[in-house]
């Protein structure tokens, strides 16, 4: 709720002695999937297992001096990960539609050796990634690299994906979190957030005003900047939204007029629903 401080959960640990409770801790935040808005568990992992807080050779300028090692660039999912990912997201499908042969089997075709395509993307990197099946296996290429062989199997539970497999002798473990067209991955103790390719025709036409100012999250408008007639372009903070005391600005994603304005300062919204409308 934004009527609350914007913690959301307090882990506490104990052990005999400083290395074993942060150990403990670690392992205890490796527990913590938490999908739909920013969290600092990364950082609490890599400060936990960090050699010189695990010293107590702590002082106010400790996240400053390692900087680097604290906050280092987000990490890619293996090859084996990525592969056991691809395998489990297309196996969830077969679940959507029971009654369809085409789905139950999904890698069964007539006569040709049948291939599944998945396009994901990974930040700004796009991925073109092949899957065959040739049972009890499965043969996976991401972008032209050799084939991954593995064994894989899946429980679904609502829109949670939980993975298991092997792949050369290594055990692989995913759990993937659907979230529109975003697959949160939690993998090797890390979080991957992919984004399914959404075929064009299926994409709502910026042009028509489809997606105009729909909130992402729910919040309170702390403040509106464009009223109906202003002429607005793309980028332009259009409203401010307060969530759990964090500041969002919406911006416009395209140049036009403000039609309307569908809140006033202090209302609340809820995810989903319409903030603003642009015409031409």
């Amino acid at each position: 709720s934004v009527f609350y401080d914007p913690m959301i959960a307090k882990l506490v640990v104990w052990a005999p002695d400083r290395l074993s409770s942060l150990s403990l801790l670690h392992n205890k935040l490796q527990d913590y999937h938490v999908v739909g808005l920013s969290t600092n568990i990364k950082f609490l992992k890599d400060l936990a297992s960090h050699p010189n807080f695990e010293s107590a050779d702590v002082h106010t300028d400790f996240i400053q001096q390692h900087g680097e090692t604290l906050f280092p660039s987000p990490a890619s999912l293996s090859d084996e990960s990525l592969a056991l990912t691809a395998v489990s997201y297309l196996l969830s499908r077969t679940n959507k539609t029971s009654l369809s042969p085409w789905t139950k089997s999904m890698f069964s075709r007539l006569n040709i050796n049948h291939v599944e395509e998945l396009k994901l993307k990974d930040g700004d990197t796009d991925m073109d990634i092949k899957v065959r099946c040739a049972a009890p296996s499965y043969f996976v290429s991401i972008d032209g690299r050799p084939e991954v062989e593995l064994n894989a199997d899946i429980s679904v539970e609502n829109n949670v994906i939980l993975g298991s497999g092997n792949s050369a002798d290594r055990k692989l473990e995913c759990k993937i979190v659907q979230d529109g067209d975003n697959l949160h991955v939690f993998c090797d103790g890390n979080e991957t957030v992919l984004s399914r390719h959404v075929p064009k025709y299926l994409q709502a036409d910026d042009e028509t005003g489809l997606d105009d100012g729909v909130a992402s999250v729910e919040g309170l408008v702390q403040k509106i900047f464009a009223g109906v007639g202003d002429a607005v372009k793309k980028g332009d903070v259009v409203l401010q939204v307060n969530v759990m005391k964090m500041l969002f600005y919406i911006s416009a994603h395209r140049d036009g007029v403000v039609s309307s304005i569908c809140f006033n300062e202090g209302d609340r919204v809820s995810k989903g629903q319409l903030l603003y409308e642009l015409e031409e």
